[in-house]
């Protein structure tokens, strides 16, 4: 576990992005998720989803992650508490289900990334407050 007391009272965005960048190493960048314990997972897979969702939608998120997070993805938004995005989670891959085979982008997709963008589910905060209440199980 972070040993540092003073590494959990920085700000939540800088809690996010360092242990999001030290999940991202440990993982080989998400191409190893079995690096990680069950906490790291649902971390992971929501600064994922954050980052790649503002990127370019549920449609790039299922792209990048090669369908690595797919089965953990409503899980590990529940886990954060993050009930909204969870509910969006689940219809973004009954989506994505239907139309897996396609290559080109999935348009039915637009709607859930907008109602992604507009979610009171902040999804930073709640990644840090899940760490916070899971410190032994973040180390490094």
């Amino acid at each position: 576990a972070i040993k540092n007391l003073s590494f959990w009272q920085k700000d939540d965005e800088t809690l996010f992005l360092y242990l999001f960048d030290k999940l991202l190493e440990k993982s080989n960048y998400c191409t190893d998720l079995s690096t990680l314990n069950d906490s790291e997972k649902i971390f992971i897979t929501m600064a994922k989803l954050e980052q790649e969702v503002n990127n370019g939608g549920f449609d790039q998120f299922f792209f990048n992650t090669n369908d690595k997070m797919n089965d953990i993805l409503v899980s590990s938004a529940e886990a954060i508490k993050a009930y909204d995005i969870a509910n969006l989670c689940k219809k973004a891959l009954d989506i994505y289900s239907e139309h897996s085979d396609q290559d080109e982008p999935i348009n039915e997709l637009n709607e859930c990334d907008e109602a992604f963008y507009v979610s009171t589910d902040y999804i930073t905060a709640l990644c840090v407050k899940f760490a916070k209440d899971n410190k032994q199980q973040f180390n490094y």
